[in-house]
This record gives structure tokens, C-alpha cells and sequence, in this order.
């Protein structure tokens, strides 16, 4: 999956595959031996063979330990075998969509993952929709310092700072918000789905008036946001 394939709430279909030489072995990403590559896909290590020229020369791998056909910067196996969130690294507006199992992204896409002792309870279509929203979006880019042209970079070091609420479903009211921002998420999801031209402004309009009653904004705060003041 590449940065411009990624749109709000969805992203074009993956039509290229990956050979990822790595395995998961005890919860932590290790080169997979080229033995078992050999035995379990031989069409892979043939492919690999046939560049092996290219791939030896790459310089820094020249004082490194890595074997031949690792990437100089792997990434953890688990985080791409699981559902997540993901974003292009640069653009002009939020573009957050789910992503799949076993889809993979390079280094154009930033992808979030829910960490482990989260509340298991709290939908991964919950976040999408704040992190979507109008003022989540005002917020990114208020605290974030835009590139030329008016991009804005979305990487981990600025991502991490975004105010994501802290839900307490303990508490009807956050249930409530909770629920119903998924449900519309879900709404937007089985719409683009049907109809990727779809226009889905009045959906994501009522996941914008839920987040602002979640995050306590006032009527002029709002309005703030809205670019109506």
C-alpha cells in the first residue's frame, strides 16, 4: 500500500505483492534463513538470485552483519499481520483508512496500531472517525509546522501528539458517542464499499457534532474550527 493510494476512510485496492524475508519467531521480527526460503518458496529465492548483484552492492550493507537480501531497516512483522490505521506520511488534509490483515506499506504510509493493554473495547472504527474529524484535523494542523504547498507531514513523532480521548465506557455517555461514531464509521465504510464515489459529507458532518459534544466544545469553539470566525 503507497501514501497516494490512501484516501479518507478508504484506500484503493492492493494490487501488488510483497516478498518480506522475515519471520516471527517468540513476538520479535528475524531474517528468515535462506534454507528455509529455498524449501518453502524457491520462486522467491530465484527472484532474489537474479538480483543478487544489485542487492550485494547497497554500500552500508558492506559494514553491517545483515544477510544479502535484508532490508537495512525491517519492520515489526506483527504490526503488518494485523488490522490497523494508516495514513499517507504527507498530505494535505487527515486521510486515515483501516488496512487489513497482511497488508503491508512502505515508507510513504505511517500505520498505527492499537497498543496491547488498550481497552479491547474501544472499536478501531472509533478512532478512524476522530482521528477523521474536522477538529481533529484543525488541531494537527495547528500544532504541526506545514511544508511547501501546504502539506503536513504525519509521522509517528508528530502523531503520538494528537488528542485522542480518553474514553471511560464504564460511563453511559461515553458509550453512547462511542457507539454511535463507530456505527456511522461503519456506515461510511459499507457506503464507499457499494460506491467508492459515493458522497458521504452528512455522515461524516454528524461524526463532527458527536466528537465536538465528546471533547466539551462550545458553540464558538466550534465555530473557531469551522473556519466561521
Amino acid at each position: 500500500l503507497r501514501g497516494r493510494e490512501i484516501g479518507t476512510y478508504v484506500h484503493s485496492p492492493c494490487n501488488e505483492y510483497v516478498f518480506y524475508p522475515y519471520e516471527s519467531r517468540n513476538g520479535r521480527t528475524k531474517v528468515a534463513a535462506e534454507k528455509n526460503i529455498n524449501s518453502e518458496h524457491t520462486t522467491y529465492l530465484r527472484y532474489l538470485r537474479a538480483h543478487y548483484d544489485r542487492l550485494i552492492a547497497r554500500g552500508y550493507f558492506a559494514k553491517s552483519r545483515k544477510v544479502w537480501y535484508e532490508l537495512w531497516n525491517q519492520r515489526n512483522l506483527e504490526n503488518f499481520r494485523t488490522r490497523k490505521i494508516v495514513t499517507p506520511e504527507l498530505s494535505d488534509r487527515n486521510r486515515f483508512c483501516i488496512a487489513e490483515e497482511d497488508v503491508f506499506y512502505g515508507d510513504t504510509v505511517c500505520g498505527i496500531v492499537p497498543k496491547a493493554q488498550s481497552d479491547s473495547r474501544i472499536s478501531l472504527s472509533f478512532i478512524l472517525g476522530l482521528l477523521n474529524s474536522a477538529l481533529l484535523e484543525w488541531v494537527y494542523k495547528k500544532t504541526t509546522v506545514p511544508k511547501a504547498g501546504g502539506f503536513f507531514i504525519y509521522k509517528v513523532m508528530f502523531l503520538k501528539e494528537i488528542p485522542i480521548y480518553n474514553l471511560d465506557l464504564s460511563k453511559q455517555s461515553d458509550r453512547v458517542k462511542h457507539d454511535a461514531i463507530a456505527k456511522l464509521v461503519e456506515c461510511i465504510l459499507a457506503t464507499k464499499a457499494a460506491d467508492p464515489a459515493a458522497d458521504i459529507s452528512a455522515l461524516e458532518g454528524k461524526i463532527d457534532q458527536i466528537v465536538y459534544e465528546l471533547y466539551g466544545l462550545t458553540e464558538e469553539e466550534i465555530a473557531i474550527v469551522e473556519g466561521r470566525e
